[in-house]
């Protein structure tokens, strides 16, 4: 299917052609200020020459501090790059 850069997608659409979740794109768009919203603050849809600014927003790893933590990286790790003796 060939779409135009003036053409609306939804937010479960714009997420297939991503390659990640609907809640991603949901996020990165509430993140930059991208798609069309309802009153009611829900995402409503997305223009088709906007993905590249939603892939722009999306984090690269894992926001949740459990999961950092886990990895051993950032300030919500058991194992800090800094020192927490003062």
């Amino acid at each position: 299917m060939a779409y135009l850069e003036e053409d609306l997608l939804s937010p479960s659409e714009a997420a297939r052609l991503l390659g990640v979740s609907s809640n991603t794109v949901g996020r990165a768009c509430l993140r930059g200020d991208i798609g069309l919203r309802l009153r009611s603050g829900r995402l409503a849809a997305i223009r088709y020459c906007d993905l590249d600014a939603v892939r722009r927003n999306m984090r690269g790893e894992v926001g949740n501090p459990n999961w950092i933590a886990a990895r051993g990286k950032g300030r919500h790790s058991r194992f800090p790059s800094y020192s927490m003796e003062k």
